[in-house]
């Protein structure tokens, strides 16, 4: 059968009308009308919006992924593209460090330092939030090593506890909000309470460590050469407030400008041999930690946040 013959011709009519779809039952026609589908689905707008939710997923994704890491840009689309798209900002042994929680942890320090005029760099404050997570990781694998296990009870306990001391969770999640903004949620604070009893075990057990309280005179962040001197001088005037290790929490209530540990009469809890604690701080900081009597109170300390008196409470591990 040739094109353009009659028998073709024939043919091709003959096949249109066998194949006119108004010739065919009504439930082969609209499969949607059909009682066994609801009245909304439509086969073919529903795989037409999934196919445009795919791409537009897809782009998504890949022009985050040029901007987070090529251009190293931080804007609404990168923050957008991280919240849908676990990103990788590091790995740890084959673990993941997720994009999304070290950006939200170095915004919240930061906006820590801003509300509380305290001097902190981008890239200081990201070197420290990579540091810990990276610690995180593996003081958790430390942990399974040695198998100790921390309870979800355990977690609780330390939880209930924070909470009591805030007057209840509203008022903790409050505390939050006014001094680490947006970026530090209830939910955060929950995982890093977590995290912060895996740090306190592998701490107090397996490494060096020492418990540190401190008096911080803050510098404002960009000081000039009279701010820093004055800033000195009135940390001279704190240290000579102590005469002894008994007096140091009432004066660091009184005179530290540090909010976090000032109503704890200066307790930073637990630090480390070998952690972040000179990026922290500065390498005298960390020297004066670990060879400073037990019970002695330091002189004034320069560090990038001002000028620091540091008291050791107690040293110890392996």
């Amino acid at each position: 059968m040739k094109y353009g013959t009659p028998r073709f011709r024939t043919w091709l009519i003959t096949a249109y009308h066998a194949l006119r779809i108004d010739r065919f039952p009504a439930r082969i026609r609209h499969p949607w009308a059909h009682p066994r589908y609801p009245s909304f689905f439509k086969p073919r707008t529903a795989w037409i919006a999934g196919l445009a939710l795919i791409i537009l997923y897809a782009a998504c994704i890949g022009v985050g992924t040029v901007y987070i890491y090529r251009k190293q840009t931080v804007n609404p689309l990168t923050r957008f593209s991280e919240q849908i798209f676990p990103y990788p900002a590091g790995f740890v042994d084959g673990q993941i460090i997720y994009l999304s929680r070290f950006r939200r942890e170095v915004n919240a320090l930061l906006t820590y330092a801003s509300n509380h005029n305290l001097h902190a760099t981008r890239k200081e404050t990201e070197q420290h939030v990579m540091t810990q997570l990276v610690n995180r990781i593996l003081y958790s694998e430390k942990l399974q090593t040695e198998g100790i296990t921390i309870t979800a009870a355990d977690v609780q306990k330390a939880l209930d506890q924070i909470y009591q001391e805030k007057g209840g969770q509203a008022q903790l999640s409050q505390f939050l909000l006014d001094n680490y903004g947006p970026d530090m949620t209830l939910s955060d604070f929950q995982l890093l309470t977590q995290d912060s009893l895996v740090e306190s075990v592998i701490e107090h057990q397996l490494l060096v460590h020492a418990e540190v309280s401190h008096i911080l005179i803050a510098v404002p962040s960009n000081p000039n050469d009279q701010q820093v001197a004055d800033a000195k001088k009135k940390a001279d005037d704190v240290r000579a407030r102590i005469t002894s290790p008994d007096q140091f929490a009432s004066v660091a209530q009184d005179a530290s400008d540090d909010i976090a540990s000032r109503d704890k009469g200066g307790d930073l809890g637990t630090t480390v041999r070998s952690t972040d604690l000179e990026q922290r701080f500065s390498p005298a900081f960390e020297q004066a930690v670990f060879t400073l009597p037990v019970g002695t109170v330091s002189e004034p300390i320069r560090s990038q946040y001002g000028w620091e008196i540091i008291m050791v409470r107690s040293r110890g591990g392996k």
